[in-house]
């Protein structure tokens, strides 16, 4: 018996602000589920993360935080001054290129070290206080 190789590959590329900048998932079509990628992005910001979290000594521990680093780090900015806040979620008005990349980003939080959620954590609390003294 044979093992079936498998077809996901995962490149991450950093940039200087440690955003996690590509991940290649080979489908079978050739073409992202929107209704895929949102399941993942929510698997890993409720319960992956959340459950990982305390014994990776992450500096958060809640499934909100995990999005606001996630989607900080994707708008390289606050992203209540990219989405509407309200009564659509976050996760749900973003184009099916963002949702990869923030499913990308959530996903090196649980690839790479603990040292790169930290630096993510730390950029979007700066975007943050710069969005408060705006």
């Amino acid at each position: 018996m044979v093992a079936s190789p498998d077809t996901s590959e995962h490149f991450y590329f950093i940039t200087h602000s440690n955003l996690v900048v590509t991940h290649h998932e080979e489908q079978m079509n050739g073409e992202p589920d929107l209704n895929e990628l949102r399941a993942r992005y929510l698997e890993l910001i409720n319960d992956i993360l959340p459950s990982i979290s305390i014994a990776r000594g992450f500096p958060v521990h809640l499934n909100h935080c995990f999005g606001r680093i996630v989607l900080d780090n994707l708008f390289q900015g606050c992203w209540y001054n990219y989405l509407t806040v309200g009564r659509v979620a976050a996760y749900k008005q973003l184009d099916l290129a963002q949702l990869q990349q923030a499913v990308n980003i959530a996903q090196s939080l649980v690839d790479l070290p603990t040292a790169h959620i930290v630096s993510l954590n730390n950029q979007s609390l700066q975007w943050r206080r710069e969005y408060r003294s705006s």
